[in-house]
């Protein structure tokens, strides 16, 4: 498979939000996301690794080191579509504090087995250059939640935020269980009842990465 790191989002629980980030491509630092969402719609997933394909846009990280050159083969990208190869987007999730672990804000991801359809959710997001979308999620009983207490530095969660091989969602809109593979995990910051008082701030990194299989035959 090809893999690629596209986009990242460092998050810091501190007065640091909107601070442009050394290094980091004109990325500014944002906040732990107390939301429940997916990353990508069964619209804007196959649409944005079509934008890889193509020359980085002014709001991709990426602008200043790829220049006009794309990140992805265009010709792989469009077997991709095709459904002649399998793509999926995953997040790399990993704590950035060498000294603490994350006890403020840690991040829980859903039993996508516990998820209905016909509670999604779709939120638009207007960029400069594009439009964006990711999934919310209504409430519901059956949701059932699950994260890694205290992730250290030198552990890392890897988020499947979209899977053209998946289905589009474990459970029909009837409500009847489908079998397959789940297409993504909706996810979010959340407050820990039993984390310390005086827990330092959450600081961590997201890294979106593409991943592209071989041509199946």
């Amino acid at each position: 498979a090809d893999v690629k790191a596209f986009d990242h989002n460092i998050r810091i629980n501190t007065n640091t939000f909107g601070d442009e980030l050394k290094g980091g491509g004109g990325s500014k630092a944002q906040v732990p996301l107390g939301m429940v969402h997916g990353d990508y719609t069964s619209v804007s997933a196959p649409r944005r690794i079509q934008d890889l394909a193509l020359a980085p846009k002014a709001n991709d990280v990426l602008k200043r080191r790829l220049g006009d050159q794309s990140l992805l083969d265009p010709s792989m990208v469009k077997e991709a579509i095709d459904g002649k190869r399998r793509f999926s987007i995953i997040n790399v999730w990993r704590n950035i504090d060498k000294e603490n672990p994350v006890e403020e804000f840690p991040l829980a991801c859903m039993d996508a087995s516990s998820v209905s359809e016909r509670d999604f959710k779709t939120l638009k997001i207007h960029y400069k250059d594009r439009i964006g979308e990711n999934y919310f999620l209504a409430h519901s009983k059956t949701n059932q939640w699950f994260y890694f207490p205290r992730m250290t530095n030198t552990e890392a969660l890897l988020i499947k935020t979209w899977d053209s091989k998946g289905k589009f969602a474990v459970t029909g809109r009837n409500g009847e269980k489908e079998k397959g593979l789940p297409t993504f995990v909706f996810h979010s910051a959340f407050l820990d009842p039993s984390s310390p008082k005086n827990s330092p701030p959450r600081q961590s990194i997201e890294v979106r990465c593409v991943v592209i299989w071989e041509k199946e035959e």
